[in-house]
């Protein structure tokens, strides 16, 4: 593949599930928050080609291998009225290629908005985020060159969005989905509001998406190995802790699909 998926975080096996059984939940690879607005969506791709030989109509071959997921994200872009930009870049190359994408009826455009180094990224990184990520990567040996270089000016790669669904006509983002992988404590009593404090720059962005969607914020408890998950369906964050809406404290992982066409039929007879 010429462009590849280049995204430190893990797969997981709630996520395996639900692409088993062509549940529709897509996914980003980061977007931005500034005061209480969504500034901008995000796709990146590690090019297998040299920098100079990526055009779009090389974006376009790729974008057509999965078109669905493409028009969902350019869909999320255009009902928060911010552009979708997918980055390419090369291997220990200090060249940064934008692309912005769009959607001309069913046909997506892809145009080359700018040629940019490390350096000018962050820059205009720095320009759509307002949210200051102060805890470290965990697993620091994933990141790639591109998330390394950010950090090293400063302002790392916008956080990623692990899941997103629409409704049945594809006119309504019903919910946006987080994944918390507990390592140190059983899914049936791990409490993510023991660390609240250090997680809340984790939360708040979510949080105005979901607002600026009008939709649901899902958090999705899992950890390796384990039979069960967690489910809590967010309200709102207060001074110290995230309150739910709604909370499911242990179900099989099994019932995940289950779940699923139950909430999102909840969410639609809420909003009508």
């Amino acid at each position: 593949m010429i462009l590849e998926i280049d995204t430190p975080e893990p797969s997981n096996p709630v996520q395996k599930i639900l692409w088993e059984n062509a549940i529709q939940i897509y996914s980003l690879d980061g977007f931005s928050v500034k005061e209480d607005k969504v500034t901008g969506l995000f796709e990146r791709r590690l090019s297998q080609v040299e920098i100079d030989k990526v055009t779009p109509a090389l974006v376009k071959e790729h974008i057509a291998q999965n078109s669905q997921a493409w028009k969902a994200k350019i869909g999320l872009a255009d009902c928060l009225k911010i552009p979708l930009h997918l980055i390419i870049y090369e291997h220990d190359q200090d060249c940064y290629k934008m692309f912005r994408l769009l959607l001309a009826g069913q046909i997506i455009k892809i145009k080359l908005m700018d040629t940019l180094t490390c350096q000018g990224l962050a820059q205009y990184f720095g320009t759509l985020k307002g949210i200051k990520v102060t805890k470290g990567f965990v697993e620091s040996d994933r990141l790639s060159n591109l998330d390394t270089c950010l950090r090293n000016y400063g302002v790392p790669w916008p956080g990623n969005l692990d899941g997103f669904f629409w409704d049945e006509k594809n006119k309504q983002c019903l919910g946006v989905i987080e994944f918390s992988r507990t390592r140190k404590n059983p899914v049936e009593t791990h409490n993510i509001n023991t660390y609240f404090h250090e997680d809340k720059n984790r939360w708040r962005p979510l949080l105005i998406l979901q607002k600026n969607l009008d939709s649901e914020l899902i958090i999705i408890i899992w950890k390796t190995k384990s039979r069960y998950i967690k489910i809590h369906r967010v309200q709102e964050m207060g001074a110290s802790k995230l309150i739910f809406k709604e909370d499911w404290k242990q179900l099989p992982i099994k019932k995940i699909v289950d779940f699923y066409h139950w909430n999102a039929q909840q969410i639609l007879m809420e909003k009508t």
